[in-house]
């Protein structure tokens, strides 16, 4: 979701801005654990209105390299969900979850 690091909504209303920020928390998680987007091998964005396609690309074409950005999936609001995989390197982290798994 487009929250900050104080679990406040960014950009409310604002869906480039939104998108935004769910790349820069996934990229956060990614790092945590030692990975990058490179090691990403699901992203799905879920968003309602059709119209934020644009920004939607635009922020994903940015931040993904040609070569792993995802094909585009209609749904809901902004909220990637990634999974990433790198050896020795399995854990939970989000709100109270940072812990080897």
């Amino acid at each position: 979701m487009a929250w900050n690091s104080e679990g406040r909504l960014v950009g409310a209303g604002d869906c480039e801005t939104q998108i935004r920020q769910c790349f820069d928390n996934v990229e956060r998680i990614l790092a945590a654990v030692g990975g990058r987007f490179e090691d990403l091998v699901s992203l799905t964005i879920y968003f309602l209105n059709p119209a934020d396609l644009p920004a939607i690309q635009k922020v994903r074409a940015e931040t993904l390299a040609p070569e792993i950005a995802p094909d585009d999936h209609r749904g809901q609001y902004p909220d990637p969900d990634a999974r990433a995989g790198r050896p020795g390197a399995a854990r939970r982290v989000g709100p109270g979850r940072d812990h080897p798994i």
